[in-house]
């Protein structure tokens, strides 16, 4: 099962957000920055964070520049979720790094869908990371088999 942070000061919009998506993922939920950062380094990332923007603290934006300096947890795709309205608002979600943004109050099928989104992303990668695994694997076997098959070779030419 896929795991989903939501970070987010307000508990009705954690649990507006976990009622959502608890369904299909595993939904964790976090009432700060801090909090999420904390648990970003003890335990296992989540496949996907919705982050409010707007936190006492730590700001989405601050733990966004965080989580992109760490090489362990920069590939974590992030969706804001905000109050706040405007053009300019949505390039600068997407020049911070964010991969989309959610308008406050959420449209429930419109978050479902985003979050698939990026969940399909997830698992195309992962896909992705076990055929190269497997590709390596092979490439492995068959050099093995050329070696003993050259060894073979050179020992019938020395004959």
């Amino acid at each position: 099962m896929y795991k989903i942070m939501i970070v987010d000061d307000d508990p009705t919009s954690l649990a507006i957000g976990k009622a959502l998506l608890s369904g299909e993922y595993e939904v964790l939920t976090m009432k700060s920055g801090l909090q999420a950062l904390g648990y970003l380094k003890e335990y296992d990332s989540p496949d996907l964070i919705l982050m409010d923007m707007v936190m006492p603290t730590k700001s989405g934006q601050d733990v966004l520049k965080i989580l992109q300096q760490d090489p362990k947890l920069c590939n974590i795709p992030v969706i804001f979720l905000t109050s706040m309205e405007g053009r300019n608002f949505e390039l600068e979600c997407l020049q911070l790094g964010a991969v989309d943004y959610l308008q406050k109050p959420v449209n429930a099928e419109l978050m479902k869908i985003k979050v698939r989104r990026y969940i399909q992303v997830v698992e195309i990668k992962r896909q992705n990371e076990f055929l190269k695994r497997k590709l390596f694997e092979l490439k492995t076997r068959v050099n093995k088999i050329f070696d003993v098959a050259l060894a073979a070779l050179d020992d019938k030419k020395d004959q």
